[in-house]
């Protein structure tokens, strides 16, 4: 059981909470591959078309040695909204390798992002993808390509008690600039006098410093409640070599419930609470802060049940909520409760199947738009998905 908890402690302590695509895993002994596809899709109410996605994420877990793994991970997606707004293509590939040592007490890993992902888009690619990466319609592929990438990590764990596990880790993710976009500027002159010019500069994201501490507590054999805490520190954007934006710094509190019922019935509950301070932006010669927070706090709730077991599988109740707050500008809130069933079933020991479906409703709280703010804009949510997992 303390090998257990020790490696879920490690896992908390060395992942980035960046909503990317890059995983942290524990060692393992066997190579497993897991695909599948994904609907998704949002309607909001002043829009006459929903936002949708259907993405193709690939998995892959290697290991090396007993103590090293090699993960890769990819997400292909095709994306539109209105008739005339599509984005498809490859995501960046993220390829890490995770190394055990001291009594799998302490965890090392490195990584690379494979700047595989479409960049340079047109206008409204650009403008779909801003949509995209909406941390409220979570998407699965939020982000196609962001250039290269590289990420190392470190993270120990030591059991105080038999029953209570503390850890610590440190993160790193070092980012190189990349061309997001081909923009087009059309200036009318006069009634028959038109110039179009066209910008497609360089744009380097800020590195990623990110601090981690972490608590496993085994209240019982069938009770586990695992605590952790996150820091992240953000460098300047770059644009073109000159610096244009700083994000604030980040808290992240993550709880977890694991509570086995009976052999056959257990239900794991996840909670994140994200916090972000003030941006600063280039005005004129000098970096100066936000006169108000554009950040709002945010929280996200998942609840994972499994209702019904049936031999080689089983049916799972989902329930999630996302709770985000407004900004201190009056914007940027949104209120989603939804859930859904999942099934899974186990073809062999090595094979595995899974299918789900889930509905969301809410609003946009203080939906800013060009004329204004509007208090409330309703929201709909539906995802469809399945995959397999092979294990070799």
């Amino acid at each position: 059981m303390k090998s257990k908890v020790l490696f879920a402690v490690l896992i908390l302590c060395t992942a980035v909470s960046a909503f990317s695509q890059e995983e942290v895993l524990p060692v393992v002994r066997n190579t497993t591959l897991s695909t599948g596809v994904f609907f998704q899709a949002w309607s909001i109410e002043k829009s006459v078309s929903p936002i949708t996605q259907v993405s193709f994420p690939v998995h892959i877990v290697m290991p090396l040695k007993p103590d090293m793994h090699l993960s890769v991970t990819h997400t292909p997606s095709l994306s539109w909204w209105y008739d005339d707004t599509r984005l498809s293509g490859l995501s960046d590939t993220w390829v890490q390798a995770a190394y055990v040592f001291f009594n799998d007490k302490v965890m090392a890993d490195v990584g690379i992002g494979i700047p595989t992902g479409k960049t340079r888009m047109t206008n409204t690619e650009y403008e779909l993808s801003r949509v995209l990466s909406k941390r409220v319609y979570q998407f699965k592929t939020p982000v196609t390509g962001q250039g290269f990438c590289a990420k190392a990590g470190l993270a120990g764990a030591y059991d105080i008690t038999e029953w209570m596990v503390l850890g610590l880790g440190a993160s790193y993710i070092k980012k190189t600039a990349y061309h997001p976009v081909t923009y087009e500027y059309t200036y009318q002159y006069s009634q028959d006098s038109t110039v179009t010019t066209q910008w497609e500069g360089k744009y380097r994201p800020g590195d990623e410093l990110t601090f981690n501490v972490g608590c496993d507590f085994s209240v019982s054999e069938s009770v586990k409640i695992m605590f952790d805490v996150l820091y992240t520190r953000y460098g300047k954007d770059e644009r073109d070599g000159s610096q244009v934006f700083s994000a604030g710094d980040r808290f992240d509190v993550n709880l977890g419930l694991f509570w086995r019922m009976s052999d056959s019935r257990f239900m794991w509950a996840h909670a994140v609470l994200r916090q972000s301070g003030k941006n600063e932006l280039m005005q004129g010669l000098y970096f100066k802060q936000e006169t108000e927070n554009t950040n709002g706090p945010q929280a996200d709730l998942d609840i994972n049940y499994k209702a019904i077991p049936f031999k080689d599988g089983g049916l799972f109740l989902l329930a999630e909520g996302r709770f985000y707050g407004r900004n201190e500008e009056g914007w940027g809130g949104a209120q989603v409760i939804g859930g859904g069933l999942r099934m899974s079933y186990n073809f062999s020991q090595s094979s595995s199947f899974f299918a789900q479906i889930k509905y969301f409703g809410g609003a946009l709280k203080g939906f800013l738009t060009d004329t204004g703010i509007d208090d409330s804009v309703s929201l709909e949510g539906f995802e469809l998905g399945g995959g397999f997992t092979f294990t070799f």
